[in-house]
């Protein structure tokens, strides 16, 4: 895990920085919904998924999810004809990081359990589900579900494995080396808000390096 705050992609990031910018936030905001929007008139369901899910992982990353409540409501539910399967299975994980930000890891068990990852969501489903384990404690049992995560992933579920994997190695007596990396981003990279935003065994070394805030910090870009 490379400390570079392109990382989450240049799209993703310009997204995710002015979506945590209050300045900019609801211009953001409004883009994101336009965008959906005019996929929707147009009728083109392949087009709306490509607009929601862009959307929806721009404002999960930036921790915004009473935002992205509002956007999946839109989708409709997870059972819904038009949707196709891949698409279905992804909402799935999204759901399921929704419970955990909610507190609820048994719901969010519930619906990893019954998402189909034959619908190639799979790497999806292991980062959102190494992410569960890992918050958690079970940072060793997170850390074998990572290895279920393609190289070659979209910029958010390499977002989510890079949270579950601080976690995991907080958790197996890593604390040392995660304290390195979250040092090396700074507190405005999106990693390090991730890991201050969702509580687990990383989270009181991102709130010790806060507090510190003295140190050469890098600008996250």
């Amino acid at each position: 895990s490379k400390s570079d705050p392109r990382a989450l992609g240049e799209g993703l990031g310009r997204r995710v920085r002015r979506l945590r910018d209050p300045d900019r936030r609801a211009e953001a905001l409004e883009e994101l919904r336009r965008r959906v929007e005019l996929a929707r008139r147009v009728g083109d369901a392949a087009r709306l998924e490509d607009a929601l899910r862009e959307a929806v992982e721009a404002l999960l990353v930036a921790g915004l999810w009473d935002e992205v409540g509002e956007l999946l409501d839109e989708a409709g539910p997870l059972d819904a004809p038009h949707l196709r399967p891949p698409f279905r299975t992804w909402l799935a994980g999204v759901g399921a990081l929704a419970a955990l930000h909610q507190g609820d890891p048994a719901r969010a068990e519930d619906l990893l359990e019954k998402a189909d990852a034959r619908s190639g969501q799979r790497s999806w489903l292991a980062a959102v589900d190494a992410l569960r384990l890992a918050l958690a404690g079970e940072g060793e049992e997170a850390l074998a579900r990572l290895e279920q995560v393609e190289a070659r992933v979209g910029p958010a579920a390499r977002h989510l494995a890079a949270l579950a994997e601080l976690h995991a190695l907080a958790g197996t007596g890593h604390r040392e080396e995660v304290r390195a990396r979250l040092h090396a981003r700074g507190p405005s990279d999106p990693l390090f808000q991730g890991v201050l935003e969702l509580e687990g065994p990383a989270s009181p070394l991102a709130r010790a390096l806060q507090r510190e805030g003295a140190g050469p910090f890098r600008a996250a870009g």
